[in-house]
């Protein structure tokens, strides 16, 4: 007897730990089944719906890999977060800027500047053909003093005026020359403008792409802006030469320009005038200079980049039983207007149907006859003996070990129903090993409570035809009972886990 109580010990724990052992062989297993295999979830954002079958995404594991892919969006106009368990991805891109420089200032300056009127000579060519001595009786004869200062500084005063005037003319000219340089990068940024407008709508086969893209590619922009920069550098450089050249006449007609407020006014405004044009010129260059032209690049580069109406997460690893994918996708700037977008899916579902092992408590019908031997002593010689019912009990409890193969409600949550099978041991002073079958019902997730009701087989002691308890014997008798095989129904209340 002892050595079919550790037998069934023996086989009942087998009968446990296999099971267990086998399942956690199998989920280490899944971990790292095909980890290159990447289970894609595939959103339209067009049509606001997944394209991808989710059903799928129940039969991930923990350790499988799984990627989002967004179709049909506008990266330079939408950002992505996704949140899950350790992952938040946020992509960005900048719009081009772009400065302007106001000639205003510049237009104000040489506007102010108007030309200077000349001396003319009243005496005509009779004073320039008289000799000196005949000239000066002739003034002093004719009281003619607003003659002074003499012709000759009259003579070099005009010829001032008169340069001065073209220096006005040139200074003119140089600033029509910058406004007219200015348009012309203001067209060159117009085109990027344009280029760029063209990545942000949201529909890239749409005829305003087409219309907005044009023809302008890196070597137009480059050429163009080249030869915006080769020309106002010409410009800058006659600007600083016709500077210097002024300083030059300035300083050779010192004296002249000095005894005359006109032009001497007129030198202090050509001064401001000459300054102006010079830094009105730098500004238009640095509008258009290799580092201004390189971030337009840049960002049209960036753009490009984004071009594919298509965004792709990294693979992200299942870590867990289950976890819920939360997608966000706005505008990337509130002023684009766009609406936002906000949704959540868990997966794998749960299965419906499970396989488990768990513990039980037992009521059975199954149970154990015990009788007493009563001895009588007739006289010093001679006993008698008879056999004494001990009044069995109606049932027996025990514990058991089941297996249960169900399925969950599509109706009431958590509740599923399932067929059972196992081994049990009675709990008595003669401990019996039993064969479980029968089916019952579990609640909970993934820790369920089970109750079961059971057919049992197994065997039970009963009396030995041999003896009869209505019958004296003058002997002892040895084996009252004997075991024979039996079968009951019982009702078992146990724990179960979900693998």
């Amino acid at each position: 007897m002892k050595r079919l109580y550790t037998s069934f010990i023996v086989l009942t724990i087998c009968w446990i730990i296999t099971p267990v052992a086998l399942l956690a062989q199998n989920k280490s297993a899944e971990k790292y089944i095909n980890p290159n295999s990447i289970e894609e979830i595939i959103f339209d954002f067009k049509d606001k719906k997944f394209i991808s079958n989710l059903r799928e995404l129940d039969s991930l594991k923990e350790g499988d890999l799984y990627q989002l892919k967004i179709t049909n969006i506008n990266m330079n106009l939408y950002k992505v977060i996704i949140k899950g368990k350790d992952s938040t991805i946020n992509s960005n891109v900048d719009f081009p800027m772009f400065e302007s420089v106001g000639l205003n200032a510049l237009s104000t300056v040489l506007t102010g500047l108007s030309p200077l009127s000349t001396f003319a000579i009243q005496t005509g060519n009779i004073l320039n053909e008289m000799p000196n001595k005949d000239f000066t009786k002739f003034i002093k004869s004719s009281n003619l003093a607003f003659l002074q200062p003499s012709l000759k500084e009259q003579k070099e005063n005009e010829s001032v005026r008169t340069q001065m005037n073209e220096f006005i003319d040139n200074l003119k000219y140089k600033g029509n020359e910058l406004r007219n340089i200015n348009l012309k990068i203001d067209g060159l940024k117009l085109s990027i403008q344009k280029k760029a407008l063209s990545y942000m709508l949201a529909d890239l086969n749409s005829l305003y792409y087409k219309e907005l893209d044009g023809d302008l590619n890196f070597d137009t922009i480059l050429a163009q802006s080249e030869k915006l920069r080769i020309i106002i550098k010409k410009v800058m450089k006659q600007i600083e030469e016709k500077t210097k050249e002024y300083n030059e006449f300035v300083k050779k007609n010192k004296t002249i320009i000095d005894k005359d407020n006109e032009l001497k006014k007129m030198n202090n405004e050509l001064k401001k005038a000459f300054t102006a044009t010079a830094a009105s010129a730098d500004k238009v260059y640095t509008v258009i200079d290799a580092d201004k032209v390189n971030s337009w690049l840049s960002s049209i580069i960036h753009l490009q980049n984004n071009i594919i109406p298509e965004y792709l997460s990294l693979p992200m690893q299942l870590n867990g039983d289950f976890t819920t994918l939360e997608i966000s996708i706005g505008p990337k700037k509130d002023e684009y207007g766009l609406p936002k977008y906000q949704t959540e899916i868990k997966f794998p579902v749960p299965q419906k149907t499970y396989i488990c092992i768990g513990m039980s408590f037992y009521f059975s019908s199954l149970c154990n006859e015990t009788y007493s031997i009563k001895a009588t002593m007739v006289d010093s010689t001679t006993t008698d003996y008879s056999i004494v019912d001990e009044e069995p009990k109606e049932s027996e409890i025990g514990i058991a070990t089941l297996l249960h193969f169900g399925k969950k409600s599509e109706k009431i949550e958590n509740l599923g129903i399932h067929f059972t099978i196992g081994p049990a041991l009675s709990i008595s002073n003669t401990v019996k090993p039993r064969l479980v079958l029968g089916g019952g019902f579990a609640y909970g997730k993934k820790q369920m409570i089970t109750i079961d009701i059971l057919g049992m087989a197994g065997y039970v002691d009963n009396k030995s035809e041999v003896y009869d308890i209505n019958e004296i014997y003058s002997s002892k008798p040895e084996q009252i009972t004997v075991s024979k095989l039996s079968f009951g129904i019982g009702i078992a209340i146990g724990y179960t886990y979900k693998f």
